[in-house]
């Protein structure tokens, strides 16, 4: 179960209820983030659909320090050692842009190999556990996504994606005759 959750006291009731993740968590503290730790629970504070409505509210106080507010919660998060998972709300950021996930759990902490993992293999058994998604391995499913560089020493390598594939079916290959992902309505 996932579970929609800003303060201290409803993280800790979903905690006690059994929940598989909490998403935003904006106000967690210490004491709810170190349930979360302890009984497995997976965080997902979609730190994007914080950061469009501080920007689409630049006037707006409360928007800003929302968004302020989540990003120290996740820097404590990563510090407390929780499982912080890459996700993101609907409507934070346009279809293909999800990368911007990835880059602010950098910006609060995160290292480049953790947060490739939150969006991969950790994302994949939050979603479908059980179920072979997530890893590159024999016997999973076919989802890959190429680079054009190495994301570990070069982060903008994230932006340029040169090859999808989903369920062993090709979504764009640039070097052949795939339909480019720009030019699909839902391909992510």
């Amino acid at each position: 179960m996932a579970v929609h959750a800003k303060h201290p006291t409803a993280i800790l009731r979903a905690v006690e209820a059994g929940a598989k993740s909490v998403e935003h968590g904006e106000f967690a503290n210490e004491t709810a983030l170190t349930a979360m730790r302890d009984k497995g629970v997976a965080y997902v504070p979609t730190l994007t659909i914080y950061e469009a409505l501080a920007q689409y509210n630049p006037g707006n106080s409360e928007a800003q320090e929302a968004f302020a507010r989540l990003k120290a919660t996740v820097a404590d998060a990563i510090d407390l050692g929780v499982n912080v998972v890459c996700g993101s709300d609907v409507g934070g950021v346009e279809n293909g842009q999800n990368v911007r996930e990835l880059e602010l759990l950098v910006e609060c902490g995160m290292s480049r190999a953790a947060a490739l993992a939150a969006a991969t293999w950790r994302a994949g058994e939050l979603v479908a556990p059980g179920r072979k998604i997530g890893l590159l391995e024999p016997g999973y499913l076919a989802d890959l996504v190429a680079l054009d560089g190495d994301p570990l020493s070069d982060w903008a390598a994230l932006r340029r994606v040169r090859f999808v594939m989903k369920g062993g079916a090709v979504f764009r290959d640039d070097d052949g005759a795939a339909e480019p992902i720009s030019n699909r309505r839902s391909a992510w």
